[in-house]
């Protein structure tokens, strides 16, 4: 069993006006054997690069978020690097993926990180649009949620990347 959960709401400040759009979430997933050979985790990869720290600031004493103009940018260009490694790594090419289920940052975000990695919209998949960003909640949110309504199937290709400030970027990619 893997849970998580964020209570973003205390973080934004009062008064703000579209600095973040965020929203209070926990996600579970439960992780058990697959009937298919090669179903289960093909890889996973987690890169620190303190560079970026100054991207998004967090303010004492209430942790209120401030992102600087560049993130969007850094951003994309994290989740590049971090596809362009794991792709490697494993042997696959992003045309072979299924879907794709990043942290949901911000819609600028998606849109960078379609056009980067030349993913069709229809297979980048978040939930940005109902239910804003709710951060390590949202994966396991938009996969229980492709189950349910049957998009998500046994034998579908994973790769779930994201950022996070400070800064790092991951992913897994995984088969289901």
């Amino acid at each position: 069993l893997v849970v998580s959960s964020e209570r973003f709401s205390r973080r934004v400040r009062p008064g703000s006006k579209g600095e973040l759009i965020v929203g209070d979430a926990a996600g579970a997933a439960v992780l058990s054997r697959g009937a298919e050979p090669d179903a289960g985790l093909w890889d996973s990869l987690l890169i620190s690069d303190g560079s970026g720290r100054e991207t998004v600031t967090v303010y004492p004493p209430n942790g209120w978020i401030k992102s600087s103009r560049e993130l969007v940018s850094i951003a994309a260009g994290s989740h590049a690097d971090l596809a362009q490694r794991m792709l490697a790594r494993s042997g696959t090419k992003m045309d072979e993926i299924d879907w794709v289920v990043p942290h949901p940052g911000t819609g600028q975000l998606h849109t960078a990180v379609r056009e980067r990695l030349s993913i069709p919209e229809e297979r980048f998949i978040t939930n940005y649009e109902t239910v804003a960003n709710t951060g390590s909640a949202s994966v396991p949110i938009v996969l229980s949620e492709m189950s349910r309504d049957g998009r998500l199937k046994t034998g579908d290709l994973c790769y779930t990347p994201t950022v996070g400030s400070g800064w790092y970027y991951g992913g897994l990619l995984f088969r289901v």
